[in-house]
Formats: structure tokens, C-alpha cells, sequence
């Protein structure tokens, strides 16, 4: 990361390392993802931020197309915006529960009363590793090589990866830019040598993987 960071100093033109210096380097640490190994990531920007606020503008009547005062804007967000957002996301958990009885017998019991955002991950996840497996071209098995610790041998990796369940700690690249729960961690409770609840509590139970009881 520093390599290429001072590689960028050299070689950038005067008007990037200007802005280089101004608005990157000194909050490095918060933007680079090698900094942020050990937090959950699924977002590196402020676009979900960015996302919102142009969602605001075009779902508001009286916000589209206009400056709104600072004051008129609580009042919108608090009394329309936000109030049709919430009626969104209940409908959308209900959708899910839905879904979710209706699967009740294809889905692991830890993912019954997961977000929408952890079941979409576990069927991304294990889709791909089954259409591997059929056709053949990336076998993976999984072994236990101590308490906790399990190796996933792919037929297309020289390298296991390792699975650390205490951290909980994997390998490959998916988990190490995100810490979501890869597809060897998947696999490793799909073949019954852990559970879901051998991760650490406080994994289990961060925002993304338990179902707002609001809702």
C-alpha cells in the first residue's frame, strides 16, 4: 500500500497530487481498504450516502427540482420520506418471511429469521460453489485440522484456504475485503463439521445478519 501510494506521488500529474494531498492522504487510514482488514465492509465509499440523498430528491414532490432550506428538509424527511421508507422495509421483511417459509426446507435454520441481505448472500455463495462442483471444474472438500480450525482443499488451488471459526477468519480474498461469510465458511456448516452458532456472538449478532425485531 505505501509503495503504491508514494508511486503515485511520482508519477501522478500536478493537479492529482494537489488533490492527492488535500483530500486523501490525510485520512488514508479511513479509504484504504488494507487498513480496515478486521471490519465488516460491504460499503469502501460514501455512495450509499450519495444513493440516498438522490432518492430523496427524486421520491420528495417538494423536494424535486429545488433548494430546500435546512429546516423544511427535517420536516420532509421526517414526516414523508422516512415514513415511506419504513413502510418499504416492512413490506420487504414481510416478502421475506414469506419467501422464507416457503423455502423453509432448502435453507439452513440459521438463515429463518436472517435479513434479506444474509440470505441473498448465502444463496450467491452457495449457487456458485454447487455449479462448480457440477461441472467439475472446482471439487472442494473440507477437513477439521484442529478445534475450530477447518482447511478447504479446491481441486483449482494449489493452496487450502484456512478457517479460523474463534475470529472468525478465512483465507480468501472475498472474506478478507468484506468478513461476510464466505462460500468455504458456507460450506463448512453445509457438511455439518460446524454450526452457525460456533461463530463468535458478537459476529453473529452484528446489524447485517439479525432481522430487525421492529420490523
Amino acid at each position: 500500500m505505501k509503495q503504491r501510494v508514494e508511486k503515485l506521488k511520482e508519477e501522478a500529474s500536478p493537479q492529482v497530487k494537489k488533490y492527492f494531498k488535500a483530500n486523501y492522504e490525510p485520512i488514508l487510514k479511513r479509504w484504504a481498504l488494507s487498513y480496515r482488514k478486521k471490519k465488516i465492509d460491504k460499503s469502501n465509499t460514501n455512495n450509499g450516502v450519495e444513493v440516498m440523498n438522490r432518492v430523496f430528491k427524486k421520491t420528495s414532490e417538494k423536494g424535486r427540482g429545488k433548494v430546500i432550506p435546512i429546516p423544511e428538509m427535517i420536516t420532509l424527511l421526517l414526516q414523508d420520506f422516512l415514513m415511506k421508507k419504513e413502510e418499504l422495509y416492512k413490506r420487504e421483511n414481510l416478502s421475506n418471511d414469506q419467501r422464507m417459509v416457503q423455502a423453509l426446507d432448502s435453507i439452513p435454520p440459521f438463515l429463518v429469521e436472517a435479513p434479506k441481505l444474509l440470505w441473498e448472500h448465502w444463496k450467491k455463495e452457495r449457487k456458485l460453489r454447487l455449479t462448480y462442483d457440477e461441472e467439475g471444474k472446482r471439487k472442494s472438500t473440507v477437513s477439521k485440522i484442529a478445534e475450530g480450525v477447518f482447511m478447504v482443499t479446491s481441486s483449482h488451488r494449489s493452496e487450502p484456504h484456512k478457517i479460523n471459526i474463534r475470529a472468525p477468519t478465512c483465507t480468501c480474498r472475498n472474506f478478507s475485503r468484506t468478513h461476510f461469510p464466505c462460500r468455504h465458511i458456507f460450506q463448512t456448516i453445509d457438511d455439518g463439521l460446524m454450526k452457525w452458532e460456533d461463530l463468535p456472538e458478537d459476529y453473529r449478532n452484528i446489524p447485517f445478519f439479525i432481522k430487525d425485531t421492529g420490523t
